[in-house]
């Protein structure tokens, strides 16, 4: 009788971490593209990607990098050279479409790199140093994959140390 109350209380405490909802999660964007010239990617915070939400977070912004072809890594700027970095959406779920700009934060033989990401597009360009035309050195399509990363909720997290409290209480695995 005590071993089925046993089976029966494992099965219960069970059914309650399975049943107990994620509270909170981050989505992780990497770039997939067509041609693999650039490595990219960000983080943002469920709450920040609501329907109809325009997020822009410093959990953006400390965790976007793109890197291009020639090497070059850029990261989120507070004061680049040409401008402050940029980043805006236009819609939100079910289809993310974005734009991002980052400035490269020095100057290089060529001039003043930038990278400009969409939803579905990254390309570098070059802005010569004085007056003149951007130039386009990378371009490449693709997509941005998203990934979910579910975090346990703190009902999850107390249950579960509720039926550790209740095994060693009761010595549940036990002979």
């Amino acid at each position: 009788m005590k071993r089925i109350l046993r089976i029966k209380l494992l099965l219960l405490i069970s059914a309650l971490v399975a049943a107990t909802q994620v509270a909170r999660g981050d989505y992780l964007f990497t770039w997939e593209g067509n041609s693999s010239l650039f490595q990219g990617s960000f983080e943002v915070t469920d709450a920040e990607i609501q329907t109809n939400q325009f997020y822009y977070s410093l959990s953006l912004t400390s965790s976007i990098s793109i890197r291009s072809p020639d090497g070059l890594t850029y990261l989120w700027n507070s004061a680049p050279p040409l401008g402050p970095d940029s980043f805006g959406v236009f819609s939100s779920s079910p289809i993310f479409r974005f734009y991002i700009g980052l400035s490269y934060p020095g100057q290089t033989p060529q001039g003043y790199p930038v990278v400009n990401a969409n939803y579905d597009s990254i390309q570098e360009v070059v802005w010569p140093v004085g007056a003149g035309s951007p130039t386009t050195l990378y371009s490449e399509t693709g997509l941005w994959n998203i990934a979910y990363i579910a975090e346990p909720s703190a009902a999850a997290l107390l249950v579960l140390a509720a039926a550790a409290w209740l095994l060693k209480r009761n010595r549940l695995f036990r002979p």
